[in-house]
C-alpha cells in the first residue's frame, strides 16, 4: 500500500517509520529494505509498539510470551544490523502509522510488518513539502521525547534478568569511572556498580 514510500529509500536521506508492530520474521521483506538504505548511508528513526507488553500479567505464559516478543524486536532493531543509521524507539501508548522519506509520506492504517499485506488497508500518499517537513521535523522529535530509546530499553531488560537469574555474569574486575552518569554497556561492568545505583538507573529507564 506504501510501495511508492519503500521505492523512494534508495533517494531518501531520512526515512521515517512509526508503527505499531513490526514482523516478527528473520525474513521480513520490509525490514530488509530499511537494512539495505541504512547500509547505504541513510539515517532512519523506528517507533513502534511492542505487542504482548504490559505492566503486569496474570499469568507465567503471558509473561514468556512478552519476554519472547520483547526478544524478537530487540534483535530486529538492533542499529548494529543497520550500520549504526538506525535509531529504534519504544512507545507503549502509539496506535499510529506513518511511513516517510524527506520526499514522500504515507499515513493510514497499515503497520510496518509484511503481515499487514494480507490485510485490507487504507491510507494516504504525499509529496507536500510542508507536511512532510513537519512530520520530519516537529511530529516525529515529540513522538521520540516520549518514547524509550532502544540502548535505555535494552539496558533495563539486562538488569531485570540479571536479578531474575537468567543472566549470570561475572563480578567485574573495575567498576566504571562514574556509574551515577555512565550508562555501561558491558554486563560485567553492571555487576561493579551496586545493586542501589542498578535500580535507581531502572526505574529512570522504567519511567522514562
Amino acid at each position: 500500500i506504501y510501495q511508492c514510500v519503500l521505492d523512494d529509500f534508495k533517494n531518501a536521506k531520512f526515512i521515517g517509520i512509526i508503527t505499531f508492530n513490526i514482523s516478527p520474521s528473520t525474513n521480513s521483506q520490509l525490514l530488509k529494505s530499511l537494512q539495505e538504505a541504512c547500509l547505504k548511508g541513510t539515517n532512519a528513526v523506528v517507533i513502534t509498539n511492542i505487542p504482548k507488553r504490559f505492566p503486569s500479567y496474570y499469568g507465567h505464559q503471558y509473561a514468556l510470551a512478552a519476554r519472547n516478543m520483547i526478544d524478537s524486536y530487540m534483535r530486529q532493531l538492533n542499529p548494529q544490523n543497520y550500520g549504526m543509521r538506525l535509531s529504534p524507539y519504544f512507545s507503549f501508548h502509539n496506535h499510529a502509522k506513518i511511513v516517510m522519506t524527506d520526499n514522500i509520506v504515507y499515513w493510514g492504517s497499515s503497520n510496518y510488518s509484511d503481515e499487514s499485506s494480507r490485510n485490507f488497508e487504507c491510507g494516504t500518499i504525499s509529496t507536500n513539502k510542508e507536511l512532510i517537513g513537519f512530520l520530519k521535523d516537529s511530529l516525529f522529535p515529540e513522538v521520540q521525547s516520549k518514547s524509550v530509546p532502544y540502548f535505555k530499553y535494552n539496558f533495563a531488560i539486562t538488569v531485570t534478568r540479571i536479578q531474575d537469574g537468567s543472566i549470570h555474569p561475572a563480578v567485574a574486575a573495575i567498576a566504571p569511572g562514574n556509574p551515577a552518569t555512565l550508562i555501561p554497556t558491558k554486563v560485567a561492568e553492571l555487576t561493579a556498580i551496586g545493586p542501589g545505583v542498578i535500580c535507581e538507573m531502572v526505574m529512570m529507564s522504567i519511567n522514562w
